[in-house]
């Protein structure tokens, strides 16, 4: 079922960014003036974040199936290193080159990447990242061992024996989940960082204030896709083993877990095709009221 679920996030992830970028050039959701090349670049740069994890994501999810001697590693990993990807794809984009005419200005604000946005576009990630670290610490620790000694099943034991199941997301899984959600967070950081160390706009404040914070929601939608991504893994993953143990032992306590865990997957993974979706949106709609300074500090 996980695997499953994966691979609909990664078609339904290259689909939102397929119809993202057709949106972009075909419709031109917000006319510029031809000078505007800053902000189309700011643009340029989170729709090729968006197009990069979907990319990452589905190719990942193809060697995670070509080569089953992994265990599905490449699978768990697949929504961070593919967030992450995207992100520090954003980061590195160059900003346009400066207008010989540009007349550029400074402003006593100062700004940090953690007041660039409004304070949904923060909480929201840091709420999905702490629920997933807790998540894949409690899964770590109910782990057991197969038959290699691999801390990735799931097991209960009885009057009548040991009931067992997986893969389950103990430390073999959890351990570089948790490394791969730590990337997900510099390279948000990274992101926001380059968001806020833009010039601003000239003479336009609340228009520099404008496209900061759009800029910001795109990246804390991304953010959020991908995390949730991590918790639809996980949830199915811990889900059908605990349901699995629970029905053959008799368990309450497993079975009734388990059928939460599962139910709970397919909403994380609604939610996270939702959040890919306005990420796309607000990337090809990011604004201000007037120019976005193209030279890069």
């Amino acid at each position: 079922m996980a695997l499953i679920l994966l691979l609909a996030l990664g078609a339904l992830t290259a689909l939102a960014v397929v119809v993202a970028v057709l949106l972009a050039l075909a419709g031109r959701l917000v006319a510029d003036r031809p000078t505007d090349r800053g902000l189309r670049r700011v643009r340029l740069g989170l729709l090729c974040g968006l197009a990069t994890g979907g990319v990452v994501l589905v190719a990942l999810l193809a060697l995670g199936t070509a080569v089953p001697s992994w265990l599905g590693l490449p699978l768990a990993v697949a929504p961070g290193l593919a967030t992450a990807a995207g992100l520090l794809v954003f980061a590195a984009v160059p900003a346009a080159p400066v207008e010989p005419s540009a007349v550029r200005t400074a402003s006593l604000d100062t700004r940090g990447p953690l007041t660039v946005g409004d304070r949904r576009a923060y909480l929201v990630p840091a709420a999905l990242g702490t629920l997933l670290a807790v998540l894949l610490v409690l899964t770590g620790a109910t782990g057991a061992p197969d038959e290699a000694g691999r801390l990735r099943e799931y097991a209960i034991g009885t009057a009548a024996g040991v009931g067992t199941a997986g893969p389950y997301p103990g430390w073999y899984y959890a351990l570089p989940l948790l490394l791969t959600t730590a990337l997900v967070v510099g390279a948000t950081m990274l992101a926001l960082r380059r968001i806020a160390a833009l010039p601003s706009v000239p003479g336009a404040a609340d228009g520099d204030r404008m496209w900061r914070r759009d800029a910001t929601a795109a990246v804390s939608l991304l953010t959020s896709a991908g995390l949730l991504l991590h918790l639809t893994g996980v949830l199915a993953a811990a889900g059908e083993p605990m349901l699995t143990v629970g029905l053959t032992t008799g368990t309450d306590a497993a079975r009734v877990g388990g059928t939460v865990l599962l139910a709970l997957a397919p909403v994380a993974l609604v939610a996270a095709c939702v959040l890919v979706v306005r990420a796309a949106v607000r990337a090809v709609t990011v604004r201000a009221g007037r120019p976005v300074p193209a030279a890069r500090p």
